[in-house]
Parts: C-alpha cells; sequence; structure tokens
C-alpha cells in the first residue's frame, strides 16, 4: 500500500473520481473492491458472477463518477448502491431468462409423457385445471416470471393473499398430478 492511498481523504478521492483520475480509481479499487465483493458474494452466491459483476459495478462507478453528490451520503454508499443495484438487475435478468427457458421447455408435453392431456400444452393443462384467480396469479409468476410484491402490486392484492392463492393453486395441481399418476 503506497503512502498517498494511507492519506487519500474522501475528499481527494472524490475529487479523482470526478476528473476521472487514473491513479485515484487506482486506489479507490484497492480501498473499496473487498468489501463490494463480499456484498456481491452475499447477494449471487457464485464467485465468478461476482468478480464479473465487481468488474461491472467499477466500469458503473468509473462512467458515473461526476454525479457522486457527497451531500447524499458517504462514496462508500454510493459505491454500495451501484453494486447492489448491479447485482439485482443481473439477478433479474437471469430469473427472467430461466423463466423463459421454462416456459419454452414446458410449453408442449414430453414424448414419452403419456396422460390423457398428452396432446396439449402444459400451460394450457393448467389453465384448465385452475380457477381465474389462481391461474392468473400462477401465469404471472411461472410463466411471466414475477414476483409475489410484483404480483401484489399489479392485481392490487395483498401479498399475503397472493402467496395464499399461490400455494393452494400448487397443492390441486399437485393433487390432480397425484391422480394421474393412479390411473
Amino acid at each position: 500500500m503506497n503512502k498517498f492511498f494511507a492519506l487519500a481523504n474522501e475528499v481527494d478521492l472524490v475529487a479523482g473520481l470526478k476528473t476521472h483520475d487514473a491513479a485515484i480509481f487506482t486506489l479507490l479499487y484497492e480501498r473499496y473492491a473487498g468489501a463490494l465483493l463480499g456484498v456481491l458474494l452475499r447477494i449471487v452466491h457464485d464467485p465468478d458472477d461476482a468478480a464479473d459483476l465487481l468488474q461491472e459495478s467499477f466500469v458503473k462507478i468509473w462512467q458515473q463518477g461526476h454525479r457522486y453528490d457527497p451531500t447524499q451520503g458517504r462514496l462508500f454508499t454510493w459505491f454500495l448502491t451501484i453494486t447492489r443495484r448491479t447485482a439485482l438487475d443481473y439477478l433479474r435478468v437471469k430469473k427472467t431468462q430461466a423463466t423463459q427457458y421454462a416456459a419454452v421447455a414446458f410449453s408442449s408435453p414430453p414424448a414419452n409423457f403419456t396422460p390423457t392431456y398428452h396432446y396439449i400444452g402444459f400451460q394450457s393443462w393448467v389453465d384448465g385445471l385452475l380457477a381465474d384467480k389462481h391461474r392468473q396469479i400462477i401465469t404471472l409468476a411461472y410463466w411471466g416470471g414475477h414476483t409475489h410484491e410484483e404480483i401484489a402490486n399489479e392485481l392490487n392484492l395483498p401479498l399475503g393473499t397472493v402467496k395464499t392463492r399461490i400455494r393452494l393453486a400448487l397443492k390441486h395441481l399437485r393433487e390432480v398430478l397425484a391422480q394421474e399418476e393412479n390411473l
């Protein structure tokens, strides 16, 4: 660690960030990367993804350095906010991709699927079994990739009602599948 790094205060670091001073940016990385990586690991749980997201976060910090306002909070808090948003955006995209993959995977049953409903798509089968209030929520959650909170907001329902309807719908579908297996 060099002497300047130990002596650099937040005002100096902010000034260097705003002027795109590469030496200051290196100091910022050395000072904050470890803590931010720890936060990313708690959010994404994958060291490779966390390392990539750390780099992406620092690119955003470099590009948006002129936007930092010391009256709004400390520099580390601003870094933390950018890093956390980067990780949450990544998880949203990953969830959307997984949901799209699942929708394609379940849009038609496998060739060896033999129950009486084998000729229709899985979603159509689910739609035929559930009441409207349950079908709408299941569609939003599993085919739309929405969180429980997003569904509650979109349908103007209490969060507990959304969770209960999902639980009841899944219970009903499990019971129907169990009956089909016993035929």
